[in-house]
Parts: C-alpha cells; structure tokens; sequence
C-alpha cells in the first residue's frame, strides 16, 4: 500500500502531470492528437494484418494520411469542449467523437484508397453534429416524488421477470448459456423463431429495462434481488445470445462500482492507454479476442460499413426508412429483403445480416444535402431526451446507458434505437430514477 502511495506521489509531482491538471483543456486536446496516433499504430500493425481479408487494408498515401491527421488537429478543439460540462448528450457524443469519427479519420488515412467523397461528407456531418449538439437548448422535467419511482420500480422489476422467464420457457426451453464467441448456431435459431410483434419489440426493449432495474436495486443494497435480476438478464441473453446484451450487464455493474468522474475528464489519454494496450494483447493469439471485440467489431467494421452504403446507394435507388419507420405507415419497401441483407449480399456474403454504420442511414434514407442538415439534427435530438430526464442523476448511473446507445447509434438507424432498442423506455425509467438522496426513502 505504502508502495503505490509512494508511486502515486511521484506521478502526481511529475512535471507533464502538473501541467495538465493546471492546463486541462490543453492536455485534452494533445491527448485526443496522440490517441488518434495509438489508432494508427493499432490499424496498421494489428487491425489490417489479421483483417486484410476482409477489406481492412492498409495502403501508404501521404496526402490521405497528413490530410486526415490535419482533421482531427481542426476538430479536436470542439471534441474537447463536447466533453464539459457532462451531461447525457455530450457523454454520447464524446463517445461517438472517440469511437466513431477519429476512428474514422484513421481508417481514411491507413487504409490510403478510401473514397475521398465518403471522408469529406463524413467531416460534415462531424461538423453539423458537434454544432447542433452546442445550439440546441436542453430541457429539463421536473422529478416525480420518490414513492411513486419506488413502485414503480417493483412492479416493473416482477412484470420484467416474469416476460423474460416466459419467453426463455416458450421459445427456449430456458436455455442457459454464457457462450459469447461461438454464438451464430444461437443466433439463427432465434430467427426462425415465430413471435407476436408486440413481444418481440417488448424482448428488444428489455436489456435497458433490466439495467435500470439492477441500478435501482443495487442503489437500494437489495443484493438478493440484484442476483436474481442477473440470473434474469442472462437468460435474456441466452435468448438470442446477441453479444450486446451480455457486455451491457457487464458495464452497468462495472460502472456502478469502479466507474469515476476523471476517467470522462481525461476520456481521450484513457482511450490512447487503451488502444495501446490492445495492441499489446493482440500479439498473444489467445487474447486476440479482444481486439476482434473492440476495435474490429465495435471501432472499423461500422465505419466500413457506412462506407458500403455510400458505394451501394450510388447506383441503386434510395430505401427512404421503408423497411424502419415508413413501413409503419404502410409505405412498400424498395427492396425484397431488409437492407442488412441487401448490404450483405453486396458484400459478398449472402445470408449476412450487415450493419449498415453510423453514417448508414445517411445514404441509405434522404438525398444527400437533406439527410446531412437533417440527420444530426435527429440525432441530437434524440440525445436530448436522455438530457430532459437525467440532468440530477451521477455520471456512474448514466453512463452505461451513454454507451449501449452510443454503440447501438454507430450500427443502427435513429427510428429503430428510438423505438426497439429502448432510448425512448430508457429515458422514462430513467426519469423514474430516483436521485442519490431519495434511496433511503
């Protein structure tokens, strides 16, 4: 203990670490250019040559690279300013700024034949994103008193319980599994499943219901029902075994316990420090996992998707949201299949249900110039509601939310994170959420 107290001392009087906590916004913006280099090392010396093969190339082009790197000198100043002060929307939107779109400046730069079209709309939809997340005003509800929020919470908690135990018993035969590698056999078998509308938007709905739930729980110290509503969620997960949900039980645990307010503060040297250390691992070829989870699957796989799309809707006619939101109101859609297998298709991979990237439904939804003074605005929005019903609320509590929609947002549409994955439920819960000082009550 002395030890660490002893090495703790001396970082702390260490000259760089001096300055940055007298020159925090300055720190900030060197960090966020030297995470954009740890990227380019990951890139190029783990992401491309395990993943050539599958389009994640690296081609040397000194005026793609410098042109790139020039973009995140130009936008690191509003992506440090984003960060502070903290709040639902701009926690979504840093984590968009460092796992999107200086991702995304990266995979232009290394992989050197990118389009140049694709990377220009990109910065501009970058642009108009961080300026509507800093016009547009926020507006805050007034609390609901806490007895109501209290049962509230029991009756959701028993009816969540008893919706999930059904559906694993009808469909499943509560199956149990903790398998989140090898999960395709899972995963086909779940689509075959034949289910009511309404149930299956409710079982899409109910990782974010289960979450809030265990944070009200555990804030209660209730720690028998926090391990039943464990056992719960991972038969939610054995349901479909949709990684997402198991990682979102993870960090909703992980941030209530070890989750501070620095690690958002100093979020880009936190990130470096992280890209540096998976490219460590992935030289041992039994943690490579965690790069095929982290910057592969959830960093450059939607950004290359976004890309896909742009190639895709050039020659083919726009789907206009007919197979998401327009559907519901009896428009047909353009294509005979949903667009994930159309764009899995165009892949090379039939069968594949692809993403379509944060930038996807740009392409895919409006005609250029509309979808990019549209599109961000829709977003911020969006992230707004989350803003309407938490600004009371500590960042721990917050976060794990911040993160499930901002993953969901870099591989989903706006309508179907709205509506099925649950931001419209999470905001209400959320808003049922009582403050610190009313647990007790």
């Amino acid at each position: 203990m002395r030890s660490i107290r002893s090495i703790s001392s001396r970082l702390s009087n260490w000259a760089p670490v001096k300055w940055s906590a007298r020159h925090p916004y300055r720190a900030n913006v060197i960090l966020t250019l030297l995470y954009r280099l740890c990227l380019d090392l990951v890139y190029r010396f783990a992401v491309s040559p395990l993943y050539n093969y599958s389009g994640l190339t690296v081609s040397w082009n000194p005026a793609a690279w410098f042109s790139s790197l020039l973009a995140v000198i130009v936008f690191a100043p509003a992506v440090v300013k984003t960060n502070r002060p903290a709040s639902s929307s701009s926690i979504l939107i840093t984590l968009l700024n460092h796992l999107y779109f200086i991702p995304l400046t990266s995979y232009y730069g290394c992989k050197g034949t990118c389009d140049v079209k694709f990377f220009i709309i990109a910065l501009v939809f970058w642009a108009l994103l961080l300026l509507w997340q800093r016009v547009l005003p926020a507006v805050q509800l007034k609390p609901i008193p806490a007895h109501y929020t209290h049962i509230s919470m029991c009756v959701l908690t028993a009816l969540s319980c008893v919706f999930v135990l059904y559906m694993s018993g009808r469909y499943t035969h509560f199956r149990f599994t903790l398998e989140i590698i090898d999960v395709y056999g899972i995963r086909s078998e779940a689509a075959t499943y034949q289910i009511p509308v309404v149930f299956r938007y409710l079982i899409s709905m109910m990782p974010v219901m289960l979450s809030v739930e265990l944070l009200y729980w555990l804030r209660k110290k209730k720690y028998i029902l926090v391990a039943v509503l464990i056992v719960v969620y991972l038969f939610l997960f054995s349901f479909a075994a949709l990684k997402g949900v198991f990682f979102f039980l993870a960090i909703t645990v992980a941030c209530y316990y070890f989750y501070r307010e620095w690690m958002m503060k100093w979020f880009p040297g936190n990130m470096a420090v992280g890209s540096l250390f998976v490219l460590a691992v992935s030289k041992i070829e039994k943690l490579r996992v965690i790069l095929s989870l982290t910057f592969v699957r959830t960093v450059y796989t939607p950004i290359q998707a976004s890309s896909q799309y742009m190639g895709f809707f050039h020659d083919n006619p726009l789907n206009l949201s007919r197979d998401g939101i327009m559907g519901k109101f009896s428009f047909q859609p353009v294509y005979p299949v949903d667009l994930p297998s159309v764009l899995g298709e165009y892949r090379g991979h039939f069968g594949e249900h692809a993403n379509n990237g944060m930038l996807g439904p740009l392409f895919s939804d409006f005609p250029l110039p509309l979808g990019l003074l549209l599109l961000p605005l829709i977003l911020v929005i969006c992230f707004r509601l989350l803003d309407m019903v938490s600004a009371r609320h500590k960042e721990k509590i917050l976060m794990p939310f911040c993160i499930y929609f901002a993953v969901a947002y870099m591989n989903g549409t706006w309508s179907g994170i709205l509506l099925s994955h649950g931001l419209l439920v999470a905001a209400l819960l959320v808003y049922l959420f009582p403050r610190e000082e009313e647990v007790s009550v």
